[in-house]
């Protein structure tokens, strides 16, 4: 009988603990994918629940007179069946891809990784989503408060804020603050929310170039600017921009996540504030959203 020499148990030795250890570090992963997996179920679970809320909640605002600086129109009946229906398909789509690599013994890193990184995007827009059509439906019923707010520094905030990433784009920050702008009585977290809506959608619709944070006084009005360099609007559409569910048909805007909501919430905001919004923009050029707000208040 042929006897094994130690050199050769040690080889073996060595080759089922490597095993072993490849074994440990594959179900680790997989553990580790599943509980992604997990996370985004209940994301999404929590965001279904939200919809479900708000379908037949009427908003606040369908049983005031309009605002005197507004012209007369009938309210648009929020609908969150629509708001959600793309957003939904695709988490319920990337979450079957993922289920259908575990079942297939082919979830890996690299194979759900991207399919994860989808739905986490999706849940997010979700999440943003509920909230501004929480915050629309309610903030024309609530009182607010107007504070003096020192704006040249807001906006030098706001400009520090988000300098990293918009150099995480590859673009630039600039600020343009001109005339004696200092302090002006508004309601801070309205004005921070508004703005924030402004430089999100400037980044998302901005490949090259810059954005800019451009503040100006005319008389007994201050006008706040972000402007960019962008893909820009079409002048049949910017009439539209503000309606609630409006998301513009070029293929460069749909491609991107979005909802309808934000710009209709600022519009929103911008009649809470006392002042109004509007745009300017051109066609592969770039785009300038304006809020303008009395200084007198």
């Amino acid at each position: 009988m042929e006897t094994i020499a130690p050199s050769e148990v040690v080889w073996l030795i060595c080759v089922v603990v490597l095993l072993l250890l490849v074994v440990i570090i594959l179900l680790r992963r997989r553990s580790s994918i599943y509980k992604k997996y997990s996370e985004v179920c209940a994301k999404l679970a929590t965001a279904e629940a939200q919809i479900i809320k708000l379908k037949n909640k009427k908003p606040a605002h369908l049983d005031q007179k309009p605002l005197e600086n507004q012209k007369t129109k009938n309210t648009p009946q929020i609908n969150p069946s629509i708001l959600y229906e793309n957003s939904i398909k695709n988490l319920e789509y990337s979450l079957k891809q993922i289920q259908t690599l575990f079942n297939e013994g082919a979830a890996s890193n690299i194979t759900v990784t991207p399919i994860l990184k989808r739905a986490i995007i999706n849940t997010n827009l979700m999440r943003r989503t509920t909230e501004n059509l929480s915050m629309a439906l309610n903030l024309p019923s609530e009182k607010i408060k107007f504070t003096p707010v020192n704006l040249r520094h807001e906006l030098t905030r706001m400009y520090t804020k988000n300098s990293s990433r918009v150099s995480a784009n590859d673009l630039s920050l600039d600020i343009d603050i001109s005339g004696k702008i200092n302090t002006i009585k508004t309601n801070l977290p309205l004005l921070q929310k508004l703005l924030n809506e402004f430089m999100d959608n400037a980044l998302l619709y901005t490949k090259s170039g810059k954005i800019t944070i451009k503040a100006s006084e005319d008389k007994d009005r201050i006008r706040i600017s972000i402007i960019d360099t962008g893909i820009g609007i079409r002048l049949s559409e910017q009439r539209k921009i503000f309606d609630l569910h409006y998301r513009s048909q070029d293929s460069r805007a749909t491609d991107k996540p979005g909802s309808g909501v934000g710009l209709y919430l600022c519009s929103i905001i911008a009649n809470k504030l006392g002042g109004n919004i509007s745009v300017k923009s051109r066609l592969n050029h770039g785009s300038e959203f304006t809020l303008e707000l009395k200084t007198d208040r």
